[in-house]
Formats: structure tokens, sequence, C-alpha cells
């Protein structure tokens, strides 16, 4: 046999062992389920969501979106949802698969804490989706059901995602919609009594001002520093409008105003205000009576019958433009608590925003003459 002859057998061999090999392959098992290899959450269901409701640990929290597109927490007074938390969450929804079955037996999926946390979506045209989730496992991975039912199935899903099922931690609490690059002036009041102005020219150039004394210039790095503290303001909880602590901010003479205006003429006012502290005279009941000490204990002194109220928490209101004020249509009912260092920190006196000029050299007070 030639070479020619033994390779186009060798040729015919192994086609047919081929065809062989694919009539004798294995078939699918009928029994794969669909979901097995899939994502845990279908991105065209993600995308034309209108309504995802949270269940954890006793809590729920619900976002809707609106026909404008805008997401709202609607468990958290309506107010406009953090859009970058929400979508890291889905999209870690829809990048977790799904990897295998873990059980059929409803014994064994009671054994895997199902019950107390759910994720459910609707759709625009009333598709749902719901989410089942089970504890951690051991090795990686959540267990994950699609049905309450006990006789459904459990997967294991690759799925990390934390739940939070805090509803105020779902809202945007950013209450100033600009950066501190966007500002081309201050304005700067304290108790409304006491104000200065500054402005600039072009981002990050130096600030200057017509309020100043003679003699006196802006300490630019103070400015700076403000004003990227108030552009970052958020706040940290929500209280009825007429809570005590809220009144008494409103009417307290321990307030901060700052008007910022953009390069592009818009304006936003941000008011910042707390109960300041004081002194209180005790309740005659809490007063311990006097006792007499003996001879050799010196004079008795008397306690203290005044006590100090510590300032109250501190509240801020922003008001302007609808893009510069996020929660411009926050429910009036409503007052927001920031930091006490988002007020602590800004001045107490326009004094401190500015300081005198410093003498050119040779002439500084007191600066010794020349030799003799």
């Amino acid at each position: 046999m030639n070479l020619k002859t033994l390779t186009i057998s060798v040729i015919i061999l192994t086609l047919l062992s081929a065809g062989v090999a694919f009539l004798n392959r294995p078939s699918a098992p009928a029994n794969v389920d669909p979901r097995v290899g899939q994502p845990l959450l279908d991105a065209t269901i993600a995308a034309a969501a209108n309504d995802l409701t949270l269940t954890h640990a006793g809590t729920t929290v619900e976002l809707t979106r609106d026909d404008q597109g805008e997401w709202t927490v609607a468990s958290y007074h309506d107010l406009p949802a953090d859009v970058a938390k929400l979508s890291r969450f889905v999209r870690e929804l829809t990048e977790a698969t799904v990897d295998r079955i873990v059980t059929r037996d409803p014994e064994r999926a009671a054994r895997l804490d199902f019950g107390s946390s759910e994720i459910a979506i609707t759709t625009a045209d009333e598709q749902s989706w719901t989410a089942h989730l089970g504890k951690d496992a051991e090795r990686g991975g959540r267990y994950v059901r699609f049905d309450s039912a006990p006789d459904a199935p459990a997967y294991l899903a690759r799925l990390s995602s934390y739940l939070d099922g805090t509803p105020k931690n779902w809202a945007n609490s950013k209450m100033i919609g600009l950066t501190a690059e966007d500002v081309a002036s201050i304005s700067f009041a304290v108790a409304e009594t006491d104000a200065l102005t500054a402005s600039r020219s072009e981002p990050g150039g130096s600030w200057s001002s017509t309020d100043l004394p003679e003699g006196q210039r802006l300490k630019d790095s103070r400015l700076t520093s403000m004003l990227s503290s108030l552009a970052n303001l958020r706040f940290t909880d929500t209280a009825p409008r007429d809570a005590p602590d809220a009144v008494d901010a409103a009417a307290s003479a321990e307030s901060r105003t700052v008007t910022l205006t953009t390069f592009d003429g818009q304006t936003v006012s941000i008011a910042l205000a707390r109960r300041a502290a004081r002194t209180v005279e005790k309740d005659p009941a809490e007063i311990a009576p006097p006792t007499e000490a003996a001879d050799d204990e010196g004079p008795t002194i008397p306690e203290d019958t005044t006590e100090t109220i510590p300032a109250g928490p501190v509240f801020a209101s922003v008001t302007g433009d609808a893009d510069l004020a996020p929660l411009t249509d926050a429910p009036e009912r409503l007052a927001f608590k920031v930091s006490d260092y988002s007020f602590t920190g800004l001045p107490t006196a326009i004094t401190e925003l500015y300081e005198p000029i410093p003498a050119p050299p040779g002439e500084t007070d007191g600066a010794a003459g020349p030799t003799p």
C-alpha cells in the first residue's frame, strides 16, 4: 500500500469514527432546569422595571419610577432615589448567574434560611420577577428560589450583593446639585447681620470682594474649603417640620446663610441653623437637699441649681433652581438634619474669611534699621 492510499484510509476511518461518536453522543437530560446557567435577573426585565421592592430582616424598601423615568423611594417620603446605588444593585443581579439546582426537597430547603429576604420587580407591562433569598453558601454564592411554594426548587447563584433594608439609605441624600468648580460667587451671612460676598472670574481662580475693610485680603483657602464642604452637603436624617428641635432651629439666631451663584447665572441658597446651647434652672425636685457637714469638713457647698442644655441638631434647607436644589419638591412637612460639622465647620463671623495684607519686605513693623 502506497502512502497516498494509506492517507486516504486514515481520513475515511477518522470521519467514520466522528460520525459514530456524533450518533452515539448522550442526549441532553430531559429534566435540565432552564434557569441553570442563566442570569439571575434577565436584563430586559431590569431595563423595563417600574417598581422594585426589597424585603430584608423585617423591613421593606420600595422604589418606583415615574412617567419621566425618575426613581423615588416610595417607602421614604417619596424622596429622589440614589440612582447610582440602585443601578449598582440591579447590575449585580443581572451579572449573577444561576449555577445549579441545590434541592427540590422541602425539608432540606427549609434549612437554607428562606423567608426573610426577597426582591420583587414589576415592569411597565406588568411582568413580574421575584427572588427569595436564603443564606450565603459556605463556598460562596447564595441560595435562591423563584417561588415561595415549599416544594419550589432551590438554586445556588453566584450572588454576593448586600441587601440594605433601610429605606433612608436608598434616598439620594445630596442636597446641592453642583460642584465647587461651578461656583462664580459666594455670599455668606451670620445670623443675617454679618455678610460678605466674594467672586472669581474662572474656576480655580482667586477670590476677590468689595466688602473687605481697608488693608485686608480674603483667605482663599478658607473660602475654597467652605465651598467644597457646602457643595457636598448631605442630609443624615429627616424629621417633621413641626418637631421641637426643627421649630427651635428655625427660630434660632444661631444660623448661617450661604448663597451660591454659578458661572451660568443659576443661584442656590443654603440656610443652616440649630438651637443654641442654653443654661436653665434645674427642676427643684432634682436638687438634692443640703446636708450639714461635720465641723472638720468645712463649709457646705450648695449644689449647682442650673444645668446646660446642649445645642440641638443642625437642620438645613436648600432653595433655588431645580437643577441645583434637588429636594425642592420634597414634602413641605419635612425638615432635613445634617451633620454638626456642616454647621460648626463654617465661620462664626465673616472676619474669619479675611486677614491683614502682609507688609512688603523691609516695611514690617518693628524691623531693625540699618546699623550706623
